[in-house]
């Protein structure tokens, strides 16, 4: 049954064909799976109250459940789509030992199931489909009734488990035209870029919570974008005690207080070859500099995340530390200069295929090329240029797919200065 929206109670009767089917099961959530005020009651055919609860909520009535020697908790999940692969669900106790492995069908409807599990014990839960992401929703409820734990997909995290590495924080999910985020996507990093949750999006209706379990770092940076209709997004990011951390609107790209004065340093090995490639993290590679004089002199160029050092004297080796990013501000990486953000998407979520962008001066001065998005469906790159009167962008190459390439151009207050796709220069 689906009821409306509204505050009046409304009442639906049910029977059975078979008289000897007087069990049932009972499955209740929202349109998204959160606790609300909204509560239940089911009365037989003699107006005696059976069964009432809360949303969400699973219950039985009259059906004979297994034999369970811990406590029976309850594991509510709502497939969002009728399309996408099955997910799976599994839980396991804090040293993987496996409790569930439970797999649902797209359905677009509630289910639950009843868990046998310890209480006073962690966990360790992991969600999971083959090929999308936040296409279910998800709580967990233990014996006394409580809510324990909730999440989306994909979720890789702990409840309990004193040794796990993570901490929970709140995304908030809103659309002010109620149809859900059309194509845009959130990723959750930390300071040095690497991917802690990918693919965030709001499928359908106006607001949803997602609880997330990442590892602690000293800060987080958010990337938003691609899609249509950007202007109807928000989104904020909690932490667990619902302190506001950062928040904002679709394309952004920006990064929490904790990742400001803190360098990102890579020792590159001796070696007698004549070039080397530095994998990068996100942050300013067009900043780069040297902590300890390189032994021989050398030029660097950035492909997307990777930088190709090369030789130009005609020594033997070279042996350096090369840092780069959110630096102090005594260091000759601070930006003085420009400071812009650039929001890269792909539709198909498989990277640019060799599209680069690149930015010019308006005398087409070549200040920053060879910016791409390697792989994936989002990425975000912040880059120093030269004071200039204004500047241009130019995307080209590639090979495939050029619809699918997007990308916008912030200023440091997260401002869209331009944004275009593949052959659309724009200044």
């Amino acid at each position: 049954f689906t009821f409306p929206s509204n505050s009046d109670p409304t009442k639906v009767s049910f029977c059975f064909k078979k008289p000897e089917q007087s069990g049932f099961l009972v499955s209740v959530s929202g349109h998204h799976i959160s606790d609300t005020n909204d509560k239940w009651l089911i009365y037989n055919s003699n107006e005696e109250l059976i069964l009432k609860g809360k949303t969400p909520d699973f219950q039985s009535y009259q059906c004979p459940l297994e034999s369970c020697e811990y406590s029976n908790w309850k594991l509510i999940l709502r497939t969002l789509t009728t399309t996408h692969e099955t997910t799976t669900f599994s839980i396991s106790s804090c040293n993987d030992t496996e409790y569930y492995n439970i797999t649902f069908p797209p359905t677009r409807k509630v289910q639950g199931h009843y868990l046998c599990l310890p209480n006073n014990t962690g966990f360790h839960i992991s969600v999971q489909n083959k090929f999308f992401d936040s296409s279910s929703e998800w709580v967990l409820i233990d014996s006394d009734n409580v809510t324990r734990l909730r999440g989306g997909e994909p979720f890789d995290g702990a409840l309990d488990c004193v040794y796990y590495p993570c901490k929970y924080f709140h995304l908030r999910l809103t659309d002010s035209a109620a149809d859900g985020w059309e194509n845009n996507f959130l990723r959750l990093i930390d300071c040095s870029g690497e991917v802690l949750v990918d693919s965030v999006s709001l499928i359908q209706g106006s607001n949803a919570t997602v609880e997330v379990c990442v590892p602690v770092r000293d800060g987080y940076g958010i990337i938003v974008g691609g899609g249509a209709w950007q202007s109807e997004i928000g989104w904020s990011f909690h932490n667990f005690e619902n302190d506001l951390i950062l928040s904002g609107g679709s394309p952004y790209f920006g990064l929490s207080s904790g990742c400001a004065n803190r360098c990102v340093t890579m020792n590159v090995a001796p070696s007698t070859q004549r070039s080397a490639l530095v994998q990068l993290p996100f942050l300013n590679p067009t900043c780069v500099y040297s902590d300890s004089k390189f032994l021989y002199q050398f030029e660097f160029e950035i492909f997307g995340n990777v930088m190709n050092l090369t030789r130009v004297d005609q020594n033997q080796g070279w042996n350096s530390t090369v840092s780069f990013g959110c630096c102090p501000a005594s260091s000759s990486s601070e930006c003085s200069e420009t400071l812009v953000s650039f929001v890269l998407a792909d539709e198909n979520a498989d990277g640019w295929s060799g599209y680069q962008l690149e930015v010019r001066d308006c005398e087409q001065e070549v200040l920053v090329s060879n910016i791409t998005l390697l792989d994936g469906r989002i990425g975000g790159l912040q880059v120093c240029l030269p004071k200039r009167d204004g500047y241009q962008v130019h995307v080209n190459g590639g090979f495939i797919n050029p619809f699918s390439v997007d990308w916008n151009l912030l200023d440091k207050d997260f401002n869209v200065i331009l944004s275009g796709g593949v052959d659309k220069s724009a200044a």
